[in-house]
């Protein structure tokens, strides 16, 4: 029976018959002449040598000991002509490119597809075969983790390339169909007309290499990786759903400059004996000291005071030979040193710890035994402000709050709908944004909160939504960075407890957030004071300043209609509330512990019926009673305002315990003081004993 090659589930060409080469033996098992190994590898950002055969190998080679066989990159050289002579690169900025490497070959036949096995090794590992220059392009970019690319030289305008930035305005045509305008910021390949491919992302049609091609000029090079990362993330590429290229998902991981020359001269050697032609003399190269590789060198030292053991000179010389470093030992006394040549595909070593981690690793984190630490620990530190953060979080949470945690970015609508930004003091815009939802680095809470009280919302929590966040905010200052300051602001909402037969539930308003700031600052040793206050979001009149000992530390009230429908919030009543951390923290250290002793004597209970103006708090009464001489305990019980009182007026009853903590009160005293609390009150608020 004779099949596709989606049949056989090789690939997905289902466009005629597989046809063999023809050194398939007859007879053979297909799985035995087409099987293969694949291995899937999830690379981690500090490993971009995981994403090439060669990495892996090595790899794999020091976990099994055995050795790497490195592929052959000797070629003939057969033209006479030298790249040198025939100025074909010209690279403008180099700190975007600090290394740019070609070849030139000549002569080649460019119509015939690639050969039988490199066509099936890039089909396993996900790549599609085109033509034979192309393919082995792709081939060593996934043997050495290098990407190349080649130009059809004839089709360069006077036969050059330019490495630089673009023009605004300037627009390229890839290799995938796509037409994308470029900015200055975009580093591309061009030549003396305009662009021919966006380095290190993807290639012009312009200049793409086609059947007809005869010479091909051979890139292999070293891009910057932010430049990289930016151009991809400006012109949000995508190739096949995934984002960016091969090329790129590689130098966004900042690929080592050692390694261009070697992809190269691979490239170049499998182009000449697949393609044929005639390999220019030479190679041009715009940072050739780059080839000479770096060493670090590592102690039995540093070995010790890092993994608190020593391997030996000897393991630890053949561990990192193993994985392709060439070493040089030393000795002194006890001490001994080893000095490893940094192969040419890593990127990752640096210093001795990299040196350390890789010994360790190879060898198994299993060998380092465990032991306890020596010496004294160190003594913690005394961060009021982390133990006033852990404090308010506990104490909410007890009260039957929920903390969130939300991104610090946010879209300038968001913080729009929730505060009034003084022009002169815009938010810090973050230059390379995510998406528009983050894009600016939030100056309040509310609107983060406000998002997240919305959602919950929506997917049915409305019965009752209580949440708090504590966060920084980045105040703005001009022509500075931003102040971050430490904020607590919480939410709630909906009905005040869940629904039962045992409990009836009402709205929570105003009150209900008042009674978790006092119940807050109660556990924090602190009493504070409400006054009427103004704010944009708030609604007037069900608003307060949040004050301790006179200083305002926050506001507290109800949000606006207009800002509910903003966030598109459907409960009618949600309290806000707001605090500065670091005024609750400075709270703390000047907290000062005392108590009182129980009373034994008895009490007696007054209710205080009181008429006065209508825009006096009844906090500030309340204080005034409170705080009277003999008075232990004011609570409020009602507020009222209708046809029974005058207008402009209104009523405040009050339930007044009096008691001494040296003897029994008389009634007749409680009245002689009742009276001068009186007096006291219609001299400091204007109220008056409300007569039936």
């Amino acid at each position: 029976m004779v099949c596709s090659e989606r049949e056989l589930q090789i690939s997905d060409d289902h466009e005629g018959i597989l046809v063999l080469p023809s050194d398939a033996s007859a007879g053979i098992s297909m799985d035995e002449y087409l099987g293969d190994t694949t291995l899937e590898v999830e690379a981690t950002p500090n490993r971009p040598d995981w994403l090439s055969m060669i990495g892996v190998a090595w790899e794999v080679a020091a976990i099994i000991g055995k050795t790497v066989n490195m592929p052959n990159t000797t070629y003939k050289e057969n033209s006479k002509l030298n790249i040198k002579e025939m100025d074909v690169v010209d690279v403008i900025d180099a700190n975007l490119a600090p290394r740019y490497t070609t070849s030139v070959v000549q002569e080649i036949s460019a119509d015939s597809p690639s050969p039988g096995w490199m066509q099936l090794r890039l089909k396993s590992a996900g790549v599609r075969p085109i033509s034979s220059v192309v393919d082995i392009t792709n081939y060593v970019m996934l043997e050495y983790g290098q990407p190349l690319h080649a130009f059809d030289l004839a089709k360069l305008n006077e036969g050059k390339v330019i490495v630089r930035p673009a023009k605004s305005g300037e627009v390229i045509e890839t290799l995938d169909g796509k037409s994308y305008e470029l900015s200055s910021a975009d580093l591309i390949i061009a030549d003396t007309k305009g662009p021919v491919g966006l380095a290190g992302v993807m290639g012009g049609q312009r200049s793409e290499v086609d059947n007809t091609t005869k010479e091909i000029l051979l890139e292999s090079a070293t891009f910057h990786f932010a430049s990289i990362r930016r151009t991809v993330q400006r012109h949000r590429l995508e190739v096949a759903g995934k984002r960016g290229t091969e090329a790129s998902l590689r130098f966004e991981k900042s690929l080592p400059i050692t390694l261009p020359m070697e992809a190269l001269k691979r490239a170049t050697k499998l182009i000449v004996d697949i393609c044929g032609g005639n390999a220019v003399l030479g190679t041009m190269d715009t940072n050739p000291n780059s080839d000479n590789l770096s060493s670090v060198t590592l102690t039995s030292s540093k070995l010790k005071s890092v993994l608190g053991l020593d391997y030996g000179k000897d393991q630890v010389s053949d561990t990192l030979k193993s994985l392709g470093f060439k070493t040089t030992t030393s000795q002194n006394g006890n001490e001994y040193s080893v000095r490893a040549e940094i192969p040419f595909w890593r990127a990752d070593i640096r210093i001795p710890e990299d040196l350390v981690e890789e010994v360790a690793r190879i060898i198994g984190y299993d060998s380092i035994p465990s032991t306890l630490p020596s010496g004294n620990l160190p003594e913690a530190l005394d961060d009021q402000t982390r133990i006033t953060k852990d404090s308010v979080k506990n104490i909410l949470v007890s009260l039957g709050l929920q903390e969130t945690i939300s991104y610090p970015l946010v879209s300038i609508e968001t913080i729009q709908k929730s505060i009034n930004i003084p022009t002169e003091q815009e938010p810090m815009r973050v230059w390379n944004r995510i998406s528009p939802d983050q894009e600016f680095l939030r100056t309040t809470l509310r609107g983060s909160l406000l998002n997240i009280f919305a959602r919950n919302e929506k997917v049915g929590r409305n019965d009752s939504i209580k949440i708090f966040e504590l966060s920084k905010i980045y105040i703005p200052v001009k022509d500075e960075t931003p102040k971050e300051q430490e904020t607590l602001l919480g939410l709630i909402g909906g009905e005040q407890s869940d629904r039962g037969w045992s409990s009836e539930s009402r709205e929570m308003d105003f009150f209900d957030g008042k009674g978790i700031i006092e119940s807050l600052l109660d556990s924090l040793s602190a009493k504070p004071s409400f006054t009427p206050k103004i704010d944009r979001v708030l609604t007037s009149g069900r608003t307060a300043s949040i004050s301790i000992d006179g200083q305002e530390i926050g506001v507290i009230g109800e949000v606006h209609p207009a800002t509910l429908d903003a966030f598109e919030i459907k409960t009618k009543r949600v309290t806000l509330f707001e605090i500065n951390v670091e005024s609750l923290t400075n709270l703390r250290k000047s907290e000062s512990l005392s108590w009182n002793p129980i009373s034994r004597f008895p009490s007696l209970v007054r209710q205080l019926d009181l008429i006065t103006d209508i825009s006096t708090p009844s906090g500030a009464v309340n204080d005034i009673i409170v705080n009277f001489p003999s008075v232990a305990k004011s609570t409020l019980l009602d507020i009222y305002s209708g046809s029974q009182i005058p207008e402009g007026r209104k009523s405040l009853s009050f339930e007044v315990v009096w008691q001494s903590p040296s003897r029994t009160l008389t009634d007749k005293e409680v009245e002689i003081a009742l009276s001068q609390l009186l007096n006291l009150l219609d001299e400091k608020t204007g109220s008056k004993l409300r007569l039936e």
